[in-house]
């Protein structure tokens, strides 16, 4: 759980008890925006990263990625994972070891290249588009009226 003074204003609703988010600064990012009934992991193979989201107050793993044997002990009890890693392909194969040989039942990836997205379709991997994410926020930014006016 992570304490209510070091949380954004921007806070993330989870239907899901548990929730593991894997990936680089922006997947710190995220995590840290869970509200605090969800329970939150970070993980990632940046150990830097890992220290500073265990000093704001996430519960932070520094594994392999990439391994499945690395991995699954970090992920076993969690419901659902969001993979954020750049590049695609690191995301792709990170969400798959997830999935397939950690027993994750839902897992998110953001992928930004729709080839990618296309060729891993029929696969039990769910997908989001940061690009049009952004577009929606930024879209949203633009018609809000300007505080102080």
């Amino acid at each position: 759980m992570i304490p209510k003074q070091n949380r954004s204003e921007a806070v993330l609703s989870a239907d899901t008890a548990s929730v593991v988010v894997v990936g680089g600064d922006g997947g710190r990012g995220l995590a840290s925006r869970f509200d605090e009934s969800a329970t939150v992991r970070f993980v990632s193979d940046d150990g830097s990263l890992v220290r500073r989201a265990a000093d704001e107050g996430l519960d932070a793993h520094c594994v392999d990625v990439t391994d499945a044997s690395s991995l699954y002990p970090v992920v076993e009890r969690f419901d659902t994972a969001i993979v954020t890693f750049d590049p695609d392909r690191t995301a792709l194969f990170t969400a798959q070891l997830l999935r397939a040989c950690c027993g994750v039942e839902t897992v998110i990836a953001c992928v930004t290249d729709a080839t990618y997205r296309d060729a891993f379709a029929e696969t039990d991997i769910r997908f989001v588009d940061p690009p049009s994410l952004l577009a929606g926020a930024v879209r949203e930014r633009l018609t809000e009226p300007e505080s102080g006016t």
